[in-house]
């Protein structure tokens, strides 16, 4: 979470974790951290669902990989959300199988992906893009340490 403190236009509003309290200490982390309002959610349909979350940070356990995307493409399809897109720590998957199934299921409904070569947690982190919201002159004159993803 300490190298979402150098990234700017984005904020992190909330993590999931099946362990709540992991959830709740990581949220509240996130708040010590001054990287956004973060909150925990109940569920991975939660976080889509919120209309103030337009992308999401990937970052549970390997094996829960494709459960975890088939939850989100899931809520996406039935309407429960709406994401801009979708970034994915490492690895991707398992094995090459996984990957593929991974991206399948992130185009199927239109994510942008991208996958991060940094450290993992146990959380799916929630971040809310900024970009909408200041011009590009705004932008650059932001703190880089007040907005982060």
């Amino acid at each position: 979470m300490q190298g979402f403190v150098g990234v700017r236009d984005a904020d992190v509003l909330g993590v999931w974790s099946p362990n709540t309290k992991n959830a709740a200490a990581s949220a509240t982390y996130a708040r010590e951290l001054g990287v956004g309002d973060a909150q925990a959610y109940r569920s991975i349909r939660d976080m889509v669902a919120d209309p103030r979350i337009d992308a999401l940070w990937l970052c549970g356990p390997n094996q829960a990989r494709i459960s975890n995307m088939e939850e989100i493409v899931a809520t996406i399809r039935d309407g429960g959300g709406k994401l801009r897109g979708l970034a994915c720590e490492k690895p991707l998957a398992r094995n090459v199988a996984e990957a593929k199934t991974v991206a399948r299921l992130a185009k199927s409904v239109g994510l942008n992906t991208r996958f991060a070569m940094a450290a993992g947690s146990s959380e799916v982190s929630l971040v809310r893009s900024r970009s909408h919201e200041t011009s590009p002159k705004q932008k650059r004159s932001r703190d880089s340490r007040r907005v982060s993803v």
